[in-house]
């Protein structure tokens, strides 16, 4: 009896156990999120949490990532400032915004983004030389469609017509010369990327600038 007692026991305890272990187990298992942690052209560090379009509804702007590529501080200040005023009119919260100064920079955080399935829209200059940039916009539009087959909104926002002229024969959804256009205008031509993307069903009834 005593052997038997024991027994139950010592399997009680086992099957105590059993459930920690497992879950020990699992969690090593379970590969790292990977980190959407980008340094801007002023060290300045980006820190943003993204949702993948399965686990959100559609007509949702929350957490867009919106990446700005050009040799220009002031440009992309100026750039930054007009997403600001989008986002607001537009009601949405956690919009990231990660500066570049060339094609070269951005590309490692793209791809990230991309791999973690993040809703981004990134905006090209043309020519990055002045900072060192061999990469034009022109090939960062064919990078990001031919090689990483992106999936977000594309805007060139070169100060050359013909720049964006050829970004938007590449794929392109948006071309804003300089100076930038209205912030009505860049409301239209956002949400008019966003359906053909398939993050809206449809644009948004009314929108307020």
């Amino acid at each position: 009896a005593s052997e038997t007692t024991d027994g139950l026991i010592a399997d009680s305890a086992k099957d105590a156990a059993a459930p920690a272990a497992a879950a020990a187990a699992a969690k090593e298992r379970t590969p790292p999120r990977p980190s959407l942690r980008a340094t801007t052209t002023n060290t300045t560090t980006q820190d943003s949490r993204f949702l993948a379009d399965d686990d959100r509804g559609r007509n949702d702007w929350t957490d867009v990532v919106i990446v700005v590529v050009d040799d220009s501080s002031l440009n992309r200040s100026m750039l930054v400032r007009c997403f600001k005023r989008v986002e607001t009119a537009l009601g949405a919260v956690g919009w990231a915004f990660p500066q570049f100064e060339t094609v070269e920079q951005a590309q490692p955080y793209i791809r990230q983004i991309h791999e973690a399935r993040a809703r981004a829209v990134v905006c090209f200059d043309e020519n990055m030389g002045s900072r060192g940039g061999v990469l034009t916009g022109t090939q960062g539009t064919k990078w990001l469609l031919n090689d990483l087959h992106f999936r977000g909104i594309i805007i060139s926002t070169s100060g050359d017509p013909d720049a964006g002229k050829n970004h938007l024969a590449l794929g392109a959804h948006c071309a804003w010369s300089k100076p930038y256009p209205k912030i009505a205008t860049m409301l239209d031509d956002l949400q008019a990327a966003a359906v053909t993307c398939g993050w809206l069903t449809s644009p948004a009834a009314e929108v307020r600038c």
